[in-house]
């Protein structure tokens, strides 16, 4: 079963898909017309604190990224600080 994150769209969600892109395998995403970004891969999303900062320019606290998130279609195994990993399982 695919993961999903559907989030709001606006620059941090687009550092979001780009550090996702350049560390997970298979990573896509569609823009819908309702103004959100719904990013996906087969298995797994995970992304660090540090690959965020590196992506958006700045330390970004995962946090942050709350008020953002819509949605998530998985097991959020870790969701916090340091970063997030949504799996299948």
């Amino acid at each position: 079963m695919p993961v999903r994150l559907e989030m709001m769209q606006g620059d941090l969600t687009d550092a979001v898909l780009d550090a996702l892109e350049g560390t997970n395998e298979g990573v896509s995403s569609e823009e819908t017309a309702g103004g959100m970004v719904l990013i996906s891969a087969a298995h797994n999303l995970s992304l660090t604190r540090a690959a965020l900062a590196e992506a958006a320019g700045r330390d970004v606290p995962v946090d942050e990224l709350n008020a953002l998130t819509v949605a998530i279609v998985g097991h959020t195994r870790h969701w916090g600080p340091s970063g997030f990993e949504i799996t299948e399982e």
